[in-house]
C-alpha cells in the first residue's frame, strides 16, 4: 500500500515538474537594441550600393601617411558614412586587407554590421587606431534576425563593431577577412547614434 502511494506521489511530482518546465518552451518576443534594430531595418528596407574596396601594398602603407591614404581614397569616391544604405563591399583580390574611408556625421557611437565574418579597424589621420568599444554579438541580435532554409536557421548578421568617433572626421576604414570569411562580396550597414 505504501509503495502504491509512493508511485502516485512520484507521478504527481513528475507531472508538476513537467508543467513547471513548459514555461521554458513558450515563445517570447525579442526586442533588439535600438542600433541593432536600425541595422535590421537598413538591411531589409533599403537599396544596396555596390562599392569596391581598395588594396594598398604594405610598403605603400608604411611610406605614406594615413592622411595621404585617406585623401587618395576620397579622391576616387571610396567613402562610406552612417546612412540608410546597405553597402555591398567587393574585395578586389586575394589580399583581404582592403580599405575605404569612413566619414563620421557627428561625434558619438557608430556601429558597423556585416553579413559575413569580417574584422575591421578605424585609423585616424594621425595613424592611431581607434579603440574598439564593443565587438560582442548580443544574443537578441543573433536570434532576432535570421534566415530559415529547409535544413537550417542561420543568423544574418555575422559581425558587429562599435567605435566612438569624433564629428565630421574621415577615418581610414580597414576591412580584414578572416579564415571564416565566406565571400568576396558582403553587405555592411552603418548606424551612427
Amino acid at each position: 500500500m505504501i509503495r502504491k502511494q509512493m508511485n502516485y506521489l512520484l507521478v504527481f511530482f513528475f507531472i508538476l515538474a513537467f508543467i513547471a518546465g513548459c514555461d521554458d518552451f513558450k515563445s517570447e518576443t525579442i526586442n533588439l537594441d535600438p542600433a541593432d534594430q536600425a541595422a535590421v531595418n537598413i538591411f531589409e528596407n533599403n537599396l544596396v550600393r555596390d562599392l569596391s574596396t581598395t588594396v594598398f601594398e604594405d610598403s605603400l602603407i608604411n611610406i605614406r601617411s594615413t592622411e595621404e591614404l585617406i585623401d587618395s581614397l576620397l579622391g576616387i569616391a571610396k567613402t562610406v558614412a552612417g546612412s540608410d544604405s546597405v553597402f555591398r563591399l567587393v574585395v578586389t583580390r586575394d589580399s583581404y586587407d582592403t580599405y575605404l574611408v569612413f566619414r563620421s556625421k557627428a561625434a558619438g557611437d557608430v556601429y558597423f554590421f556585416f553579413k559575413d565574418f569580417i574584422k575591421m579597424h578605424l585609423v585616424g589621420a594621425s595613424g592611431d587606431t581607434l579603440a574598439l568599444m564593443d565587438d560582442t554579438m548580443p544574443y537578441k541580435t543573433i536570434t532576432g534576425y535570421y534566415k530559415v532554409t529547409l535544413n537550417d536557421v542561420t543568423p544574418l548578421i555575422k559581425a558587429r563593431y562599435c567605435y566612438e568617433v569624433e564629428g565630421n572626421v574621415s577615418y581610414l576604414f580597414k576591412i580584414i577577412a578572416t579564415d571564416q570569411t565566406r565571400y568576396r562580396t558582403f553587405d555592411l550597414a552603418i548606424v551612427q547614434e
